[in-house]
């Protein structure tokens, strides 16, 4: 009986290792992810203001064609 008691001990002491081992590979990722969706933002924001410079510079080109 003490025997078994000492195997299920060592197994709930192996799964609270694996659930704290993950525990920090879910935290982690959660991190990675935040730093991506920042990324994504700023990218976005790079993106709408080289998007308007663009359109700004051929409407200018119309203009100057037209006149």
């Amino acid at each position: 009986m003490e025997k078994r008691i000492e195997n299920l001990e060592m197994h709930v002491g192996y799964l609270q290792k694996s659930v704290d081992d993950l525990n920090h590979v879910v935290l982690e990722q959660a991190r990675q992810i935040r730093e991506i969706v920042e990324l994504i933002a700023a990218l976005q924001r790079v993106l709408a203001d080289v998007v308007a410079t663009v359109q700004e510079s051929g409407e200018q080109e119309d203009t100057s064609r037209k006149g």
